[in-house]
């Protein structure tokens, strides 16, 4: 009842500063994704909120591993849209968290980076006899310019340190 008015009936209990009700952020970390370790991750993540609180008024977002057999490098990891570096292969687990001073959400995405074969040289997916007869045609050369796809260590010849490196992948079928 409004007393200066005691025939008007007020329905709206807050008048002039409606409590606000506050929603959690909504985050959306991507699709899972399948890279070469060699490669840089293009993370296109999403956050928004309903801007409350008003007190920061603003979203915090982070990029942050939970899981993964090594380490990770974000380019901007308080950035929603940024890119991901992995020092080693494997299946890697990743979160977007977004702050907004009072409640926080997350979002997961599954990031598999595959490790480079060395020699899969008829780039069909692994490291095999058709792919050890080219090393092999290699093999012994000294006058590598750039020319020689043996030359894994890059000293201008194919000789045993190179088989060390080929050999190591041989066999592996799962080459990105």
């Amino acid at each position: 009842m409004d007393l200066n008015n005691p025939f008007e009936i007020i329905r709206w209990p807050w008048q002039n500063n409606p409590a606000l009700f506050n929603r959690a952020p909504c985050v959306e970390a991507g699709p899972a994704q399948i890279i070469s370790q060699l490669d840089t991750l293009d993370l296109d993540g999403a956050a928004t909120d309903d801007g409350v609180p008003t007190n920061p008024g603003s979203l915090t977002i982070t990029w942050s591993m939970v899981s993964g057999p090594g380490d990770v490098l974000f380019g901007d990891a308080n950035a929603a849209t940024t890119t991901a570096n992995f020092n080693s292969g494997g299946i890697y687990e990743l979160r977007l968290t977004a702050n907004d001073g009072e409640l926080v959400s997350s979002a997961d995405v599954t990031v598999t980076v595959i490790i480079p074969c060395e020699g899969d040289f008829s780039g069909d997916g692994d490291v095999d006899d058709a792919d050890l007869a080219v090393f092999a045609a290699d093999f012994g050369r000294t006058d590598c310019s750039g020319d020689c796809e043996g030359d894994f260590i890059g000293d201008g010849d194919v000789d045993g340190s190179d088989f060390a490196v080929f050999a190591a992948d041989f066999g592996r079928t799962d080459c990105p």
